[in-house]
């Protein structure tokens, strides 16, 4: 066997010191870079993931105080309205209220000028 990979041109001693090099070679890089490499990667997921459920959670809360909000702000847009209405409606109040105080008012001047013109006239044809 030797000879026939002599042959092929291949030294069998130095093939085994390449195949227990490469062996440990390989368990080095296992040992010392593989395991940190994943447990890195395996951390990073972790996080990952801790994240991702901080970001639904956020975007879920996000979405309740939306509704929340949009309630409140209805809430408030019906009250004021509300308001607005009643405000109307003494605005309403007050102006036919004072109208009507002017025209009792103008009615009573009226009066008044017109006793005044016929004790006028009473004097001027006395």
């Amino acid at each position: 066997m030797f000879t026939l990979l002599g042959s092929l041109g291949i030294d069998p001693p130095l093939l085994l010191a390449q195949v227990v090099n490469f062996s440990i070679l390989l368990f080095l890089l296992w040992k010392f870079l593989y395991h940190p490499i994943m447990a890195r990667i395996e951390a990073d997921e972790a996080l990952l993931e801790r994240v991702e459920k901080q970001k639904a959670d956020l975007e879920d809360e996000a979405a309740r105080f939306a509704v929340a909000h949009a309630a409140k702000e209805a809430a408030l847009r019906r009250q004021a309205e509300s308001t607005i209405h009643d405000a109307e409606e003494i605005a309403h109040e007050i102006r036919d209220r004072a109208r009507d105080e002017a025209r009792a008012e103008k009615d009573a001047v009226i009066a008044q000028i017109r006793a005044r013109l016929t004790n006028v006239s009473k004097d001027h044809a006395a």
